[in-house]
């Protein structure tokens, strides 16, 4: 007989359903309250007591993850895929189905029916179903405890998967340590991209406070809003003025720090890009005299003169282009 139904043989019939009824308001009551701190944590649920929970796990500051492969046997024939070490803000989701059980929360724990990791991160998840089930005292609602345990990575230290040497490594086996690591990676990228866009910020520019969404982290850390950025970089870019092309924070304008390109493709149009690699191919060969456009056609990147080369030799009018790997003289342009 199931523990729950020992724990209400003592208890008249007529005052089971009245204790079944109880216990059905405090599981709506207990739904109703992660709902509201967690809505995204929800994926679906059911008037039968069926829930199913995606909690990722926040590391909070970058930890280190250390993915070692599980299979030994193969060890000698590929070393080089044995390991990865990665830096990581956020692991993906553990995925709970729970069934909750008319005695449940006075008399009886919710039922963790499946368990498992997104990608297969953690290989140990009876070890963590086993402990979210011991949370559970007659009488309390344990669902936000256990997203709580989930979500701020509080079982790592019970999977003893954290280094013994290192508290802030974790360390993870699976078959395929670098599958595994890229797909943690991805992960923690789009997670980031998604909390930056919901949070808001203040842009040192026109000071107001907008969400991520309308905001540019650049690659400095630095934020403004992009209308910011927009009107200041194409005013530089029209004037031709590109060494202003760059953070507008004091730190980086007294650095002399330049935008990437990267930085600068998410805020101006490709025409604009377009001039602004032209201005700046034309500054460095001004600046620089020594500096040659590859003689490709279809390439025309910046070849800079090698610092090694003796004069004497020749070698110095020898140049090799870093982008198309064409080998050219430099008085002639030909190979």
């Amino acid at each position: 007989m199931p523990i729950e139904h020992l724990k209400l043989a003592h208890i008249p019939s007529k005052h089971v359903l009245k204790e079944f009824g109880a216990c059905q308001s405090l599981q709506k009551e207990e739904i109703e309250v992660l709902e509201s701190i967690y809505p995204e944590y929800i994926s679906s649920r059911n008037s039968d007591g069926i829930l199913n929970l995606e909690v990722p796990v926040e590391l909070g500051s970058p930890r280190f993850v250390d993915i070692t492969s599980s299979n030994r046997f193969d060890a000698h024939l590929i070393p080089h895929n044995q390991e990865e070490k990665i830096s990581l803000t956020v692991l993906p989701p553990i995925r709970l189905h729970i069934v909750l059980p008319p005695s449940y929360p006075l008399y009886g724990p919710p039922k963790i029916t499946s368990i498992r990791a997104t990608h297969g991160w953690l290989p140990d998840t009876i070890a963590l179903q086993t402990a979210l089930i011991e949370m559970w005292q007659m009488q309390e609602s344990v669902l936000y405890r256990w997203v709580e345990h989930v979500r701020s990575g509080d079982f790592l230290q019970d999977m003893e998967i954290v280094s013994a040497n290192d508290q802030r490594t974790i360390q993870i086996l699976h078959p395929n340590p670098s599958t595994l690591a890229s797909l943690l990676s991805i992960y923690d990228t789009s997670s980031q991209s998604a909390q930056f866009s919901q949070n808001s910020y203040p842009c040192s520019i026109c000071l107001t406070h907008l969400k991520g969404i309308k905001c540019l982290q650049l690659t400095c850390k630095h934020i403004f809003c992009r209308s910011c950025l927009e009107d200041f970089w194409q005013m530089c870019i029209a004037e031709g003025d590109v060494d202003r092309v760059g953070c507008p924070h004091p730190e980086c304008i007294k650095e002399g720090k330049k935008v990437s390109e990267e930085d600068l493709a998410h805020v101006v149009s490709e025409s604009e890009i377009q001039r602004w690699r032209r201005l700046t191919t034309k500054q460095k060969l001004e600046r620089d005299p020594t500096m040659l456009n590859c003689p490709i056609p279809t390439c025309q990147a910046l070849v800079p003169k090698p610092g090694d080369a003796d004069p004497e030799s020749g070698w110095d009018r020898f140049r090799q282009c870093s982008s198309c790997f064409f080998s050219f003289c430099s008085f002639c342009k030909y190979t």
